[in-house]
Order: C-alpha cells, then structure tokens, then sequence
C-alpha cells in the first residue's frame, strides 16, 4: 500500500479534536491499605492545569534542558514531560539522577524535578551542572541543610519547594525557598487554580497556626479511584466552601498548618501512611499482606528514623517468634514492589498492647534493631571492596559475601548511590537492571570483574 502525500494535510489545517477536558487522560496507580494498588484516574483538564501554571512559572530556558529522569509510573513524569514540550522545550534523558554526573548532555540541563534525598546524595559526591539554574523538590520533607549547600554553589536562579499527591495532579502548592533557617520548610501556596484547606476532625476550617488535615480541590483534582467507588466516596469527599453543585475535594491524610504570611507547613501524616524516598507507603498494605501469610498470628510495621531521612527503612514486628523471615520476606517480594518489603524483622511470642487493646506501636519502635546473621567472609579481592562500599553505605560494621542487600537495610535509592560507587570503584559500566539482579556481594564482585 502506498501513501498518496496529497491526503496528508498541511500543518495549518485544524487538528480534530481527540478528546475533552473531561476525558480521562492517565491513570497512576498509588500504595493502597487494603492489600490493593489504587489507581488515580486524572482527567485532561487535571494535566492542563498544570501545564499552564508551568508557563506562568518557568521561562524557555529553563525549559531548554528539562532532566526526564522520572518513572512514568510517577506523576512527575507528567510535569516532565508535558509541560516541556507544551512550551517548545528539550527533555534530556537520564535512567536516574545520580546518573548526571556522567551524562553526555548534562552541561545542557537548565531544570530538575527529584526528591530531596536523591538530590542530597548528588550533591554529597558530585558538582551539579553549571547549566543548571531552577531545582523543584518535592515528596519529602526539606532538610535545611540540603538548602545550605544549594546555596552556597550559587548560580541558582530559584529553589523550589514543592507538593501535591497524586490524587490532585502533581502538584497543587508550592513556591520558591525563601530562608533556610525556617523549620519546617514551608510547602508555599495554592497554585493557580487550587484551593487548600485546613480542617479539623469534623470538617470545620481551623484558624492560621493550626494543624489539621490538608484538604485540597480545584482544577487539578482527580475524578476519583478507578473502579473504586467506595474508596472514592471516602477520600473525595463534598465540597462544602464550593457552591458549585458536585463540587468535590480530597483528604489527602496529610496533618498541616497555615502560617502567618499565607504558606503553609507538613506537619507529617494523621494516618499510618509515611513516605520513604518519596514514596509514599501505606503501613496497613504491608500488614494485610504480611497477616495473610501462613502461620502470622499479629504484626505491626514501623519506619525507622525520622521523615525525611534517606536511610529510612521499614522494620517488622511479628508474633509468633518460630516464624521464619526468609520465607515472610520472599512472600511479601511476591505480592509487594520491593520499596515496600521491610529490610528488618523481629520477631516475639506476642506484639505488646495498651490497655485499650491496641498494638503498642510507641514500645515496638523503643526496642533496639534487631541483629544481623553472622557474616560470610570475601574469598576475593573485589568481594573485599564490594564489602568495603556495602559498610560505607549502610552504615554496618558487618557485611557477609552472601548477605542480600535489601535484606540488610538497602532501598532503590542506596541501590543507586551503589551503582555509581561500583562504576567509580572499578571503572564499569553496570546497568541498573543488572545490579537488581546481583543482590550479593559476591554477584556484584562477579560482575566487577566481568
């Protein structure tokens, strides 16, 4: 069959329209509590939003090198890619941010979207891009030291401080970074077109300085959950300060305040929900799933450290004590994306409670972390540094050659930091995919020497 270039309309012919501001346009898939993903349903509208803002935002040089470094699995990966293009910009393509450094086309990047933690970890072993001149954070809350150093590189034209769930397309507040002496560090305002609310338990506004619930509606929200109308109905809830009739707007379990010039702080979560290097994780999820396994009477998960940390991780506490790990852990990688497996366990005859019967979660997270096994020695050179670069970054004194590596507290972003550290150590070239499936001192010092 050939083409006939005369049926080929010009570039100024009008372009039939596909779709309406209504139509669904994606849907993102988030951690949910009962053992299943939920998926966000965001209209057109919802992305238009803030492509608009984008433009109203950020200049055609900073569009001239966008760093595309996000999972299209990740709403960011919205901004990233449409918002660019919709104002004549360039991606630059990146597996990762860490992998910047090393990037042909780095000296052309202008403008990164990453959480704060990635960013920290760049910036503790790397000089960023002198081309770069707008950072967007968003995910996590923003260590104030990470500011300092942003700072003190100069060159910057703007650091931005952002938020937003996945439930209101990306981001629905936010602003530029103003004094890195502020704790929290503010989230900023309402973008155009959205509206945030603070509210207390029963749905009344509360007062500058108060913390509530974060509430948000407007332009960028979602039309719900797919296929989830009872999941729907409970977080996207009646409007009542929009007269408009089937106004709707969302409790996104965030615990927040106004502040007295109009920003507003995170004050953390008023659920069981926490984040780890950006993602968000529903404790509920890990323990229907990890109650659903053979032989689990109880069991509670906790996150380790403070929000924010990046070397954050998830520790589980079981009943019985005969329970084997190995065999929680390798159920839990069946029916749970890696980030949300935990790397500790402990096990006890029975979880403690309160008095009124609940799990006594504030006694569990007292207790010491648990112990490693005992360590396999290196029987190579390589596995001594592989060991070596393992310490370094888990912050272990002991590392065996067989030990797994998200078994002994790794995560997707240590993976990364590893990544670059066994290129820089042994000058390879090691694709990411690669080091997800070598999870052992021993597999990695095969592929070092490779």
């Amino acid at each position: 069959e050939t083409l006939d270039l005369a049926d080929i309309p010009p570039a100024s012919a009008p372009v039939t329209p596909r779709g309406e501001a209504g139509s669904l346009a994606v849907v993102i898939y988030t951690s949910g509590s009962t053992g299943r993903p939920k998926g966000v349903a965001l209209e057109h509208r919802a992305i238009l939003s803030r492509v608009a803002w984008a433009g109203e935002t950020f200049d055609a040089e900073d569009f001239s090198g966008v760093l595309f470094a996000t999972s299209v699995s990740f709403d960011l990966s919205l901004f990233e890619i449409f918002a660019t293009l919709a104002h004549g910009g360039r991606l630059v393509l990146a597996q990762t941010l860490l992998d910047l450094p090393t990037l042909p086309a780095s000296a052309g990047v202008t403008l990164v979207n990453t959480v704060p933690s990635l960013l920290r970890e760049l910036t503790e072993r790397h000089d960023l891009p002198g081309t770069l001149r707008t950072i967007n954070l968003a995910g996590e809350f923003f260590p104030p030291a990470l500011l300092d150093r942003l700072q003190a590189r100069g060159g910057l034209k703007r650091i931005h401080n952002l938020y937003g769930p996945t439930e209101d397309a990306i981001y629905d507040a936010g602003g530029p970074v103003q004094d890195e002496a502020e704790r929290p560090m503010p989230i900023g305002r309402p973008l155009p077109g959205s509206r945030l609310h603070i509210l207390d338990r029963d749905g009344r506004l509360l007062p500058r300085g108060a913390a509530g619930e974060i509430c948000v509606a407007g332009a960028g929200l979602a039309r719900g959950y797919l296929d989830r109308p009872q999941l729907t109905a409970e977080r996207f809830v009646p409007d009542p300060f929009d007269p408009t009739p089937g106004a709707r707007l969302y409790r996104t379990g965030d615990r927040g305040r106004w502040r007295a010039d109009g920003r507003i702080d995170i004050l953390g979560r008023i659920d069981a929900q926490v984040k780890l290097r950006g993602l968000r994780i529903e404790i509920g999820e890990i323990e229907a799933t990890l109650e659903a396994c053979a032989g689990v009477a109880e069991t509670a998960v906790l996150a380790t450290g403070a929000p924010g940390d990046v070397d954050r991780r998830l520790i589980a506490h079981a009943a019985p004590d005969s329970l084997d790990p190995a065999a929680l852990r390798e159920a839990l990688f069946q029916n749970l994306p890696r980030h949300m497996v935990p790397a500790l366990w402990s096990l006890h005859p029975a979880l403690p409670r309160m008095p009124n019967g609940k799990v006594d979660r504030r006694a569990l997270a007292a207790l010491p972390l648990p112990d490693a096994a005992p360590p396999a020695p290196p029987e190579t050179e390589t596995e001594a540094q592989v060991i070596a670069l393992w310490q370094a970054l888990l912050e272990v004194e002991t590392v065996g050659v067989e030990d797994d590596f998200f078994a002994r507290g790794g995560h997707s972003l240590l993976a990364m930091r590893l990544l670059a550290r066994l290129r820089e150590t042994f000058e390879v070239e090691l694709p990411l995919g690669a080091l997800f499936e070598a999870l052992t001192p021993r597999h990695q010092g095969g592929l070092a020497d490779a």
